[in-house]
């Protein structure tokens, strides 16, 4: 291999591995710690719920399942999932708080951002006190709403039983 053959190839590789880019997943909990592992009853789903919703709410009733809390039919705390997509350009505000910012505009992206979000409550059926309420988000170019709601899942049920508040997490992607 010629000393400029080796040149370029490390040369492109600096340049490639300085393309790689980063996901920052947005996540807020709240809610209570220790939350005493029972049964849940699913919130029921419209005809017209779309595959995205049906995918989101069997993911998380697995996940909870798998630490102890199960679906039943006369269970203890009332499950709701939700999911979410918009463009990122456009900010969300309710009674005058933001809820969602825009994301910033990246000049040199051939293609819109949008936000998916995926949130979580599970309330007491007793009292209706949130046990657990969280989300998590990320903004995408490219990745279809589908492709990213496994990971947006883990993220929003990290916290169960430990509410850590609003944070953010940034893993590089290749």
């Amino acid at each position: 291999m010629t000393m400029w053959l080796r040149i370029f190839l490390v040369t492109s590789a600096l340049a490639l591995s300085g393309c790689a880019r980063s996901i920052e997943t947005r996540i807020n909990s709240a809610g209570q710690s220790n939350i005493e592992k029972s049964g849940f009853i699913l919130a029921p789903l419209d005809k017209s719920a779309s595959a995205e919703l049906i995918a989101a709410r069997d993911l998380v009733s697995t996940q909870l399942a798998q630490r102890g809390f199960n679906p039943s039919e006369t269970g203890r705390y009332y499950l709701e999932v939700g999911v979410s997509s918009r463009p990122a350009s456009i900010a969300l505000r309710e009674a005058g708080k933001t809820i969602a910012t825009a994301s910033p505009k990246r000049p040199s992206r051939k293609c819109l951002l949008k936000e998916y979000r995926v949130a979580v409550a599970l309330t007491r059926i007793a009292d209706g006190e949130t046990m657990y309420r969280a989300s998590s988000g990320e903004f995408h170019c490219k990745a279809a709403l589908a492709n990213t709601l496994e990971p947006l899942v883990d993220h929003a049920l990290a916290d169960l039983g430990q509410p850590r508040g609003s944070y953010v997490i940034t893993a590089k992607v290749e």
